[in-house]
């Protein structure tokens, strides 16, 4: 995720290739060589963060009991769950093994 906080907005303002390419120089920066990626989707919400409906909200309980009943080894990450941190995902995995 990139945020573009600059009065102008010249991130939000560039081209889907430009936005990869320069997630991909910072990847680079970061971690040395990097292969440019087969895919990507660019987003933008111009006035911050999208907004999810109430119905998401409610049905990804129902999701998640689904899930858990079906494929009992398999786990849901997300905001509502609260378990989005390298170290809350790691806790959970840590729960099946």
């Amino acid at each position: 995720m990139i945020r573009d906080d600059s009065e102008n907005k010249k991130i939000l303002c560039k081209s889907d290739l430009e936005i990869t390419n320069l997630i991909v120089d910072d990847l680079r920066t970061i971690f040395g060589e990097v292969h440019t990626p087969l895919e990507t989707k660019i987003t933008r919400w111009e006035k911050g963060f999208p907004l999810y409906s109430p119905d998401l909200y409610e049905s990804w309980f129902e999701m998640d009991q689904i899930l858990k009943e079906k494929f009992p080894n398999r786990n849901l990450f997300c905001n509502y769950t609260g378990d989005i941190s390298i170290r809350a995902m790691s806790q959970a995995v840590a729960k099946f093994s």
